[in-house]
């Protein structure tokens, strides 16, 4: 077996409706580590981002925002930088989650991403990232916060236009 091997695999498990999906996600990538170690194959079995993008969108796609958010930065950790996809999936994974301060966590996460994107322009905020905020915000009934964050944001835009103008 390869990492595309490995990675059908765990594509597989975070596709399913089985709500075991994330953690024989985790099982696989730990058996994939374990595998390029015995074997002396770290180059065809090292995890790659869509490894990691795999495991974060299993946790995601069940509200698991902050198992999906501990994967992030353990591929950080590994030495895989994550992308914008990483990121929303993450964020993703907290506006799906029934914790009370979700929205908290997916704005925390955003100036994560904002912090970032000063050395990585490839992470700045889209609107998928911006999407998941506020429906982070709208699922946890805090409708007038979703609208402050909205128009918080409409001003940004207004002012970067405005400049680009000048």
């Amino acid at each position: 077996p390869d990492r595309v091997s490995f990675n059908t695999v765990m594509n597989a498990w975070s596709k399913s409706d089985s709500p075991h999906g994330p953690e024989q996600c985790k099982l696989w990538l730990s058996q994939m580590r374990q595998l390029a170690e015995r074997t002396d194959m770290v180059d065809c079995l090292s995890p790659d981002i869509f490894t990691f993008n795999t495991v974060i969108d299993a946790y995601a796609k069940r509200g698991e925002g902050a198992e999906a958010e501990a994967m992030l930065k353990e591929m950080s950790e590994v030495g895989v930088r994550p992308d914008i996809v990483s990121f929303n999936s993450a964020l993703g994974g907290w506006a799906k989650s029934d914790v009370d301060d979700a929205p908290d966590q997916c704005k925390r996460l955003l100036s994560e991403m904002y912090e970032l994107a000063q050395e990585y322009k490839e992470l700045t905020p889209n609107c998928i990232s911006y999407k998941a905020v506020i429906e982070a915000y709208k699922d946890s009934g805090r409708n007038e916060e979703a609208q402050q964050f909205v128009k918080r944001r409409q001003n940004v835009l207004s002012s970067r236009r405005q400049r680009r103008r000048r």
